[in-house]
């Protein structure tokens, strides 16, 4: 590992593929990232590494970068079951979630879906995000974490 680049105080990343470490984020100059928790060192993939947004849902789940959340969202008259992808939003500076209706993509402030369940992580989960140009569908399993 060369030289630090960027530290994150409490983050989650991906170590195996399946199974996630909590702990403060580290990417070095050299593209490794790790997860560390007091003197344990876990290597993780890069791009899962999600920053944790300080909201807590009404299950006691930690919300994370990257989370994806089930949702109902009504459109006309219409309840329509989507998923919601937490992202930071830079122009408003703030934690939001993301989704797709009908084509369009709809951004919310994250503190209005913290009454919502985490099903999965964008870096494990994509299958269940709906392409603004493909809509579909969603079905998924119920995961427990």
């Amino acid at each position: 590992m060369e030289g630090l680049n960027k530290a994150f105080e409490k983050c989650k990343g991906l170590k195996n593929g399946k199974d996630w470490e909590y702990g403060v984020g580290k990417i070095y100059k050299d593209g490794l990232a790790i997860i560390q928790r007091g003197d344990n060192k876990y290597y993780v993939f890069k791009d899962s590494l999600s920053m944790f947004t300080g909201a807590i849902n009404s299950m006691g789940q930690e919300i994370f970068e990257g989370d994806l959340l089930e949702a109902e969202v009504i459109d006309a008259e219409n309840i329509i079951k989507c998923v919601q992808q937490v992202v930071w939003d830079q122009v408003d500076q703030q934690w939001k979630v993301e989704y797709f209706v009908r084509n369009k993509v709809i951004k919310e402030a994250l503190n209005k879906a913290l009454n919502k369940k985490i099903i999965g992580h964008v870096y494990t989960h994509q299958y269940l995000l709906k392409s603004p140009s493909k809509l579909r569908k969603v079905e998924y399993e119920e995961k427990t974490f």
